[in-house]
């Protein structure tokens, strides 16, 4: 296979018989009498032979446990769930625990540097001590008492404690609920009240960002919520990362992890009283396993109720059997139940804690120091750090085979920066599935090649096909609906609660919404998972790859970060309806919409929250705090409200939440399912405003920033702020990160703004005859053409104050060469040593600013490194003044002597000396003026910069940047925050989260900007339907008419925005 046969070929197996898919192959021609030869053969038999595929996959992957004989009804549908495997019996937990060796590592745990441990904290547990720590654990537990079908919830981070705990509570047949110690309290507590939790495990704290955030106030918060609905759990554990005997802020009734595994193991109950062996409680296949939380459009998050056995089978083929994962192989993922799944194959998993970003290089020591060789993360991680850091020259990276990615699609450009700057020679897996089945539709495989921008293949066993809108398959290349058109073991059970553990009105009530979810699409005939794709042509028999689209419904997925619409709606009606406790009549909102907007080249969406207030009422500063307050500690910050005049509905009440702000055509909506159709246009010049204002802000970042010394990692938002809204003089920011700090590089005169927190937003008002964006464009532009030069008048300050020290400098070095040569070292000469170090070091400074001011695109001396530079020369010229002005050697007499005795030597003498020496004193103060001088210039300017909220001043170099021009008056706030529009084809300040239901971050999968005028159909888009959006007529601003827009901030701390759906990759 070469590249001429296929032009985006990136990688191919140099052995595809010796992989685990051919050797199953094989197996499989044996055992039935086949000769399947290809992969797309082998997809192919185990679709349309489903009860003998997954027997085998049984048979093959050694699963411990009793198969029985029944697999399943061929004839069923995935609308009838039918039972699988109805006569096996197995413990998911017994499988994950069946290597007890010693001397092979089974987890690895790793935590964030800070700077009190620079290097990330490493912790190892054999198999062995795994064991015997989930035993001790089982039976704590068991003491409770937790009986099968209890639910053990986690309120933790990813730990080695956490694992323990979901490994000892499936040992006992409970099931296991988990939230990541990022979410906020309301988002927890949604979730535990819907399956009323019997233990919950927490951590006391967590680290993110370099930073230590307290977790037991979180955790307070959530059980008294829990207590208000009568819901206590007998028991909270909490897993200590402060010394034990610190229990500030504890509940009298809380327990700490060691004291709870130390009754554990001196009870020893729910263990064999000989062997000690784990009474492994073994259900049947269909057992209910763990519940995963994953949002819709309307309600609480969805409980997805998944299987034990579907858990095992799938998990184990996708490992054992697709990716080649064994005892050798040491893997880092941020998929959190996918990941501790591997521990079937005996490999070492790898648990990281924390910021992948914060120190950019920290996963990849990672790699080399443990010998990672498999490395999952995100879509949004990768694309974050192409722009700040290429691996390949830093690490060695030798031990990588395999890096997979998720959360969103992966885009090309993406593909081609793994195996440029990261390693050539690696197998590079986008996958697709999600929290819904909890395993994968499509993802890797080692028997295949990769091609760019393509998942590598529908995996063995999954029917997938894509449907059109009227239900009947479409052609290869075509775009459709992502469906699974038989059974598959992984399906979930339902929607907790399930058939015995509530009453038949609760179960059917989650059945019902179970069906509408995932079948109503097609008339209950096929799962319908939500996605937009194209299932390629097949290429080298991979059977055709797959190009995600979209998200064909509601579901919003800023930065991978998976939610419902319905938990914004929620802080709304709580707190801002006419209902609301102490309600303010300007802070009514009578309807609102969410809707994801696809940016980035389709990589990402950013959430936008328009509001509908009363009449009379507009959308002031006061509001905005509000709103962003409630919406950062109720739910996130992924909020991006704009004002309008009205929401569109369907006739059944449901908000127009998909198309419309993406692209769609009028003429792709059906109007008379509307209720209000007439609102659409406005919907529509919205859209072109947001796809236009994202574009130009990227196209102006690019040009007028791209140039700027000292910064690299290119623009994160665009803020326009003015009194009365952008205008001709308003301004942008230029945002960064840049060694954990929010930095901002304003251009003036446009900059006016002032960072205030991590929302801003942008106010449109008072419309004129003139484009609102042509004036940005023309203002930009100037500026755009004028940042990057040296401004003459302060560079010709700079540079004659510089001359004049250097002479100085120069004569000062030559007279104390001089006296050094002719003079004997005694107690009158201490001056010559400081003379010669003060001198020869300000000559390098001097010079060296000198030269590398004329690197205006690579200068990489920023303002406050040449702050530190003279201001050190100028506290030695000081030094050296008040040396030399109160030293006697200034009225020292100087006597020349030979081996005989004195000697009169007429060239140096006396007289010579003390007018030499004062050239010395004088010089020196001249030169401890003059830097000193400039030193204090240069601080004020900065400073006065730094005021006024350009927090680049002190990473720009000082010849480069706008310091000598008077900086922008502060912004007024008429009724508005400076609101950034996250510039395509900027860089982002930080990595974060993805989109789509096929992708998340955890517990399920996963997860820069790029820009384009017309979105491309091989990137993913936030919605189905896009269409191009462009114009070349600029839109005119219609008068008295306000539009605020918010882009948060993905990378923020657990404390400062609790988020609903988030653990943080954790690729995370």
């Amino acid at each position: 296979m070469d590249a001429l046969s296929f032009p985006n070929l990136l990688w191919s197996p140099s052995s595809p018989a010796s992989t685990s898919t051919f050797r199953f192959r094989d197996v499989v021609n044996k055992k039935y009498g086949l000769s399947l030869k290809t992969y797309n053969d082998l997809y192919t038999w185990s679709v349309e032979n489903i009860s003998e595929f997954w027997s085998l996959i049984w048979d093959e992957t050694n699963i411990v446990g009793d198969k029985g004989i029944h697999v399943i009804n061929e004839n069923a549908t995935p609308a009838d769930n039918p039972t699988w495997f109805s006569d096996a019996h197995l413990n998911w937990a017994e499988n994950m625990l069946h290597l007890r060796s010693s001397h092979q590592t089974a987890l690895v745990s790793a935590v964030e540097p800070t700077s009190m441990e620079p290097k990330s904290p490493i912790r190892k547990l054999s198999h062995n001590q795994l064991y015997h720590l989930v035993a001790d654990l089982v039976s704590a537990l068991l003491l409770v008492p937790v009986k099968p079908g209890d639910r053990i919830a986690s309120y933790s981070s990813n730990c080695i404690e956490n694992v323990v705990a979901c490994l000892a509570a499936t040992a006992i047949g409970a099931i296991w609920v988990s939230a990541a110690a990022d979410f906020g309290p309301d988002g927890v507590i949604e979730r535990f009240q819907q399956i009323k939790p019997t233990v919950i495990f927490s951590v006391d704290q967590v680290i993110y960002n370099g930073k230590t955030h307290p977790h037991l106030p979180k955790l307070s918060a959530v059980l008294d919520g829990l207590r208000t609905l009568s819901i206590i759990p007998s028991k909270v554990i909490i897993i200590h990362s402060i010394a034990d005997d610190d229990r500030l802020g504890w509940d009298a009734a809380w327990v700490s992890w060691r004291d709870f595994l130390d009754q554990g193991a001196v009870d020893m109950l729910g263990r064999d009283p000989i062997s000690g062996e784990i009474l492994w409680y073994r259900n049947d296949f269909n057992w209910p396993l763990w519940i995963l939380f994953s949002s819709g459009t309307t309600g609480l998050p969805k409980p997805i109720v998944h299987r034990a056995g579907g858990m095992l089978l799938q998990s184990k083929k996708e490992h054992s059997i697709c990716s080649d994962i064994g005892p050798d192989d040491v893997c880092g993922w941020m998929m959190y139940n996918y990941l501790i799944s591997a521990l079937a194959t005996g490999c070492t998993i790898v648990l990281y804690d924390g910021s992948p970003l914060h120190r950019k290089e920290c996963l990849w020591n990672l790699v080399d120091e443990l010998g990672v060789t498999i490395f999952g993360t995100s879509a949004k991680y990768l694309d974050s750090l192409s722009r700040v850091y290429r691996p390949r020259e830093h690490h060695k990276l030798t031990s990588l085979k395999h890096i997979y990615s998720t959360g969103s699609p992966l885009p090309g450009n993406l593909y081609d920066y793994i195996y440029q700057h990261i390693h050539p020679d690696v197998l590079v897996g986008s996958i697709t599935g999600g929290t819904d089945i909890c395993s994968l539709f499509a993802g890797q495989n080692t028997a295949l090649p990769v091609f760019r921008g393509e998942i590598q293949c529908r995996m063995l066993g999954m029917a997938v096909q894509a449907f059109s809108q009227d239900g009947k398959p479409v052609p290869p290349g075509d775009a459709g609906e992502l469906v699974c058109t038989k059974p598959f073991p992984c399906q979930p059970l339902g929607f907790w609660p399930i058939t015995g553990f509530d009453d038949d009105i609760a179960v059917q009530k989650a059945l019902a919404r179970y069906k509408q979810s995932y079948f109503a699409m097609f008339d209950n005939k096929v799962w319908f998972h939500g996605d937009h794709v194209i299932i390629t042509p097949s290429k080298a028999d991979n059977g055709g790859g797959l190009i995600m689209l979209g998200r064909s419904d509601g579901v919003l997925n800023p930065g991978g970060v998976r939610f419902g619409s319905s938990e914004i709606y929620d802080v709304l009606d709580h707190y801002f309806s006419e209902t609301s406790p102490s309600i303010s009549p300007k802070f009514v909102i009578h309807d609102a919409l969410a809707v994801g907007q696809s940016i980035n080249d389709g990589t990402d969406e950013q959430v936008i929250l328009f509001v509908k207030l009363g009449d009379g009422f507009k959308l002031d500063h006061e509001l905005v705090k509000a709103l962003q307050v409630q919406l950062r500690a109720k739910r996130s910050a992924r909020h991006v409200p704009e004002k309008v005049t009205d929401i569109p509905y369907t006739l059944n009440g449901k908000r127009l939440e998909v198309p419309i702000i993406n692209g769609a055509n009028l003429d792709t909506i059906n109007l008379s399912t509307l209720r209000n159709p007439e609102c659409l246009q406005e919907f529509i010049e919205l859209r072109k405003k947001l796809k236009e204002l994202n574009t130009k802000v990227a196209l102006l970042t690019r040009q007028s920033l791209a140039r700027a010394s000292g910064f690299k990692l290119g623009a994160h938002v665009c803020d326009f702020e003015d009194s009365h809204g952008v205008r001709a003089g308003g301004g942008f920011t230029y945002k960064n990160r840049y060694r954990g700090q929010i930095l901002s590089l304003e251009a003036p005169p446009l900059f006016t703004t002032k960072p205030r927190s991590n929302f801003t937003c942008f106010e449109m008002g008072h419309g004129t005859n003139e484009s609102i964006y042509s004036r940005i464009a023309t203002r930009a532009r100037k500026v755009g053409a004028a940042l990057p030069r040296m401004h003459l008048v302060f560079n010709a300050f700079r540079a004659i104050t510089f001359v004049a020290i250097l002479t100085w400098s120069l004569i000062v070095l030559a007279i104390a060469v001089h006296f050094q040569i002719l003079l004997v070292s005694s107690d009158l000469t201490r001056f010559i040593p400081l003379s010669l170090f003060t001198s020869a070091f300000t000559i390098f400074v001097i010079l060296s600013l000198l030269v590398l001011s004329t690197l205006r695109k690579i200068n990489p001396v920023s303002t406050r490194s040449e702050l530190l530079l003279v201001g050190l020369a100028a506290t030695f010229w000081l030094a050296l003044g008040l040396l030399t002005a109160i030293s006697p050697s200034q009225n020292a007499d100087v006597e020349c002597f030979d081996d005989d005795g004195s000697l009169e030597v007429t060239s140096f003498n006396t007289d010579t000396f003390h007018a030499q020496y004062r050239v010395i004193e004088a010089f020196s103060l001249f030169n401890a003026i003059l830097t000193w001088g400039y030193f204090l210039i240069l601080l004020f300017l900065a400073l006065r910069h730094h005021h006024l909220g350009w927090k680049a001043v002190w990473y720009t170099p000082a010849t480069t940047s706008p310091l000598h021009r008077r900086p922008s008056q502060k912004p007024t706030r008429s009724g508005s925050l400076p609101a950034p529009v996250t510039a395509r084809g900027a860089i982002t300040e930080k990595p974060h989260r993805e989109r789509s239901r096929h992708h998340s971050s955890s517990p399920r999968h996963g997860n820069g900007d790029r820009y384009t005028t017309t979105p491309r159909r091989h990137h993913h888009s936030s919605r189905r339907d896009t269409a191009p959006i462009s114009s070349s007529k600029e839109p005119k601003l219609a008068g008295a008419k306000t539009y605020v827009v918010y882009v948060p901030d993905v990378t923020r701390p657990p404390d400062s925005h609790p988020r609903s759906h988030h653990r943080r990759y954790n690729t995370s």
